[in-house]
């Protein structure tokens, strides 16, 4: 009988159980992606694609290590076409032994806009200096127009990696119009700030930067996105003062100065809180909410007639339908100040004016309250510039005395905040520094000669300033004739200042400050601004070109020693500074023309017609370049497409003097005299002092037998212009007519 077989062994494994064939599969399927990310994102990286996200970037010169400025750091906030860069920034990543180092962290209030070469952060270097003559200051300000604390705070981390001794924290103006705002320019209204914040962390990857830039594509090809256009891009973009995403606004602004605050502690450097001052008396709300009514239209007629009990009695009665509406609490405020009301209600009624502004550009009350917290809860220094801007002769409520505009301090005001922060300073430096200290804070003179700060600096801004509030959405406000007049009496009499003897001593004072610090590009900015005043056209471009030199990454700084090197006609040297400048900032349509101005010089038409058309196609709607290209048309004498383009810039800015006189020439050189005629009396109409304008248009009169006001037209010629011997020559000959 066979002997029964031995079972056989199995080779095969028992089945997985199936929570772990589950695990498994789950596994698989994150892993395998994450892999396939993980290598695109390396490839990218790899292959150089995106761009670098950082605040600062490291710029070596021999053995030294600097930081810069990252041109591109706003495209994380902002859609590139309209995307901020950060002001020029140049210091050693290292500090010097025995050097306080302090960062002033805020927006285009705290960066000194419209001219950082005299910021509140460069006031307070010059007071410390000459406080404490043994120590050494080193006062770098990280700031950035149309920012907000969303972008602050990663700037605040990468300060803290940086030995600062102190952090003055001036920050809260854009927060509900700024990127993450409730209105914002692009993107989701009023996120939280975590999803804020997971958004930013993906576009410091190349993958995110990869979506980004093919949703960007798919954006712009559908409707193009508009450049950036200054204040008058928030004109449509009201807030409510009761909407409640003001509240997210709030608890966002909280989380990020928290966060700001934790970094600068645990860095061991010592954060300094400052409210946020802005012009409450002199700044009309930008936009109200709500509908009038009968007693508000008669309280300000009665105002305007300076009947201000009448005013008053019917704002009062205003105010039962209209307490929301801005513009009425600072029509108050601006009533009470005419009747001596106290400064507790003045300021009352002008705090309520900003914080229901519609356009809310500026730090609101809660804002502050927000911070006057922390600074209570942290033990930080407070200083509260909202309640001390003010001036003992103007009382309590800043103004004009202090700001050029809504929030942007003016030279007095920077001067002012510095001071404060200065007096803070002094309380922690240790005590045998102190105890050298000078026995007075330096003066607003002595500070202002050590910036090199004359009326033409001075001038510069005030013109800057001027422009922009003649345009939305400044021309909303109820005072803005008032505030018109009022800066263009200020620009009237720096120009009347500006003559021989003071450009004189003010060559001076901008050679002795650049003795004492040969490197400091911003003394240098203002000076080449005022060589570029007084005509020195060689001489500034010398002094632009230092400025490229030791800013060789920055695209502005290469544009401007093109610029004024084409002032100079010096066209060559010109175009590599302005293709140095294209280089680092490919879109950049301001190059561009002057580039076109260049070949001009060399009368390279065809040549300047190209460059005029590549910058018309990074900014479509360009005036000023259609009225080069008419030079060129002119030059070239192509007549018709002369007239055709100053007709096109004509449309684009009619309130601009020189395309009408151009084509009124060319009108009157056709013999199409009642059509040059019309352009001339538009010229005389937009620039009233220009005395050929009265001369061309008197000659088109006479011509078409309109002799009494031709004459009345050489008339005005001569007294604008005493020495203009051909009108002379036409009313002689008009009077020997008349003889006859």
């Amino acid at each position: 009988m066979p002997s029964p077989k031995e079972p056989t062994k199995s080779t095969s494994k028992p089945p997985l159980p199936r929570s772990r064939k589950i695990i498994f599969i789950l596994a698989a399927a994150l892993l395998v992606p994450l892999l396939a990310l993980g290598l695109l994102e390396g490839g990218l990286r790899l292959f150089g694609y995106g761009y670098p996200t950082s605040f600062f970037l490291e710029q070596k010169e021999g053995s030294t290590t600097y930081l810069v400025d990252n041109p591109k750091f706003g495209w994380r906030f902002f859609p590139r076409q309209i995307a901020r860069s950060p002001a020029t920034l140049k210091f050693a990543k290292k500090k010097e032994p025995g050097t306080i180092r302090i960062f002033v962290l805020g927006e285009s209030a705290a960066l000194g806009d419209p001219k950082p070469a005299y910021s509140l952060g460069r006031y307070l270097e010059v007071l410390l200096r000459e406080r404490f003559p043994s120590a050494k200051f080193e006062v770098i300000t990280a700031a950035m127009t149309a920012i907000n604390s969303h972008a602050l705070l990663p700037m605040a981390r990468e300060c803290a990696e940086l030995e600062g001794d102190f952090w003055i924290l001036y920050m809260g103006n854009n927060e509900m119009a700024g990127p993450f705002g409730i209105n914002p320019l692009s993107g989701p209204s009023a996120p939280s700030v975590s999803t804020v914040r997971l958004s930013l962390a993906l576009r410091t990857t190349k993958l995110g930067q990869l979506m980004e830039s093919i949703t960007e594509k798919a954006r712009n090809d559908d409707s193009p996105q508009a450049e950036w256009a200054g204040m008058k891009m928030f004109r449509e973009r009201s807030i409510a003062p009761s909407d409640p995403k003001k509240q997210t606004i709030y608890a966002n602004f909280q989380g990020n100065l928290e966060d700001i605050l934790r970094a600068a502690h645990s860095h061991r450097a010592k954060p300094i809180l400052c409210t946020v001052a802005s012009n409450l008396r002199d700044f009309a709300p930008l936009a109200s909410v709500g509908s009038t009514n009968g007693a508000y239209a008669k309280g300000v007629e009665s105002q305007r007639d300076a009947r201000f009990e009448e005013a008053a009695q019917s704002y009062q009665s205003a105010l039962a339908g209209m307490d929301s509406y801005a513009d009425l609490h600072f029509r108050l405020g601006q009533l009470q100040l005419e009747l001596g009301g106290t400064n507790e209600i003045i300021r009352a009624h002008f705090e309520k004016a900003r914080d229901l502004d519609a356009l809310p550009l500026r730090t609101d009350g809660r804002m502050n309250a927000i911070i006057r917290e922390f600074a209570k809860a942290s033990s930080a220094p407070l200083i509260d510039l909202d309640r001390e801007m003010g001036t003992p002769v103007a009382g309590t409520t800043p103004g004009d005395e202090s700001f050029f505009d809504h929030v942007h301090l003016n030279f007095a005001g920077n001067y002012r905040a510095a001071r404060l922060i200065a007096q803070e300073i002094e309380k922690a430096l240790p005590k045998d520094l102190a105890e050298k200290r000078a026995v007075n804070w330096a003066s607003a003179q002595i500070c202002d000669r050590a910036l090199a700060l004359t009326d033409w600096n001075r001038r510069a801004a005030h013109e800057q300033m001027l422009r922009r509030q003649m345009e939305a959405p400044f021309t909303d406000q109820s005072n803005h004739s008032n505030r018109i007049e009022n800066m263009a009496r200020v620009v009237s009499d720096l120009r009347q200042a500006s003559n021989a003897r003071a450009a004189t001593n003010a060559a001076a004072i901008y050679q002795e400050a650049l003795v004492r610090n040969e490197n400091d590009f911003r003394l240098r900015e203002s000076y080449a601004e005022f060589l570029e005043g007084v005509a020195k056209w060689s001489e500034a471009a010398e002094q632009r070109i230092k400025i490229s030199t030791w800013v060789p990454h920055d695209s502005v700084a290469a544009y401007h020693a093109g610029r004024v090197l084409v002032h100079a006609r010096r066209a060559a040297e010109a175009r590599t500074y302005l293709e140095r400048a294209l280089q680092l900032r490919p879109v950049f349509p301001e190059a561009h023309l002057e580039i076109g101005r260049a070949y001009s010089i060399e009368a390279m038409h065809v040549s300047a017609l190209k460059a005029y058309d590549e910058a018309l196609k990074q900014r479509t709607n360009d005036a000023t370049v259609l009225i080069q290209k008419a030079h060129s048309y002119a030059a070239m004498n192509l007549r018709a497409e002369m007239k055709h383009v100053l007709r096109e810039a004509i449309r684009l800015r009619p309130e601009s003097w020189e395309p009408h006189y151009l084509l009124a020439v060319e009108l009157a050189a056709d013999n199409e005299l009642q059509q040059a005629i019309i352009e001339f009396n538009e010229v005389t109409r937009l620039r009233p002092g220009y005395a050929n304008a009265y001369f061309n248009l008197a000659v088109a009169l006479a011509k078409i037998g309109r002799v009494k006001d031709a004459y009345r037209g050489f008339q005005k010629t001569v007294e604008l212009d005493p020495d203009h011997k051909s009108a002379r020559e036409y009313m002689a000959a008009l009077e020997r007519e008349y003889a006859k």
